[in-house]
């Protein structure tokens, strides 16, 4: 659970849509699912990846 909040933590470190914003979010949102904090991961989805726009790839 340390890791998720250390990792949770650094997200608003960076730019938003940068790598490390989205890594850092991605790997909060699966440690929380790790530990079995689904509530929590779900939320840090919601929050930091779902607003996410990608780009296709074609």
């Amino acid at each position: 659970m340390q890791y998720a909040e250390f990792a949770e933590a650094q997200i608003n470190k960076h730019k938003k849509n940068s790598f490390l914003f989205v890594r850092y979010a991605y790997q909060a949102a699966r440690l929380y699912l790790f530990g079995q904090e689904y509530a929590k991961s779900i939320a840090v989805y919601e929050k930091y990846l779902k607003p996410i726009k990608g780009t296709k790839l074609s």
